[in-house]
């Protein structure tokens, strides 16, 4: 609701899920809502959008940061990227985003390209939604 948007519109490319490291909070490409432009780290404006709105959420919450970007199996290589490097471009962007948004940078952590290697859909490591963003908002240790 903070995000000013209906549950079911962002249902498809929004999730938030408590995890024993903290709050993990993931962009997840499906086949009717790409987050960038095919083979590159370009975001599309609905991706802007949706970044700028979950610094909102990011900043009320306390923890350090951790970004991470997922591609999917497909081989990709271009004469600016493979796998790896479009994930951490990727990733780079969204820090870039939540920055230009207000994030204090100092709560970052780290940025991190995973490329194809922990798909969230094993049995179609090609499928859409194994191309994501995950932020994740660290607990507190005491």
């Amino acid at each position: 609701s903070r995000l000013g948007a209906d549950e079911k519109d962002l249902a498809p490319a929004f999730s938030v899920e408590p995890t024993v490291d903290g709050i993990l909070i993931s962009l997840t490409e499906r086949e009717n809502f790409e987050m960038f432009e095919t083979g590159s780290a370009e975001p599309r404006p609905e991706t802007m959008r949706l970044v700028e709105a979950i610094a909102s959420v990011v900043q009320s919450r306390n923890g350090r940061l951790v970004i991470r970007g997922h591609t999917d199996s497909r081989p990709f290589r271009n004469k600016y990227y493979d796998n790896w490097q479009l994930s951490t471009a990727r990733a780079h962007f969204a820090r870039y985003m939540l920055m230009r948004s207000g994030l204090d940078e100092t709560r970052i952590r780290r940025i991190e390209g995973v490329a194809d290697r922990e798909p969230r859909n094993t049995d179609d490591p090609q499928a859409a939604e194994n191309r994501r963003i995950d932020i994740l908002i660290e607990s507190e240790q005491p």
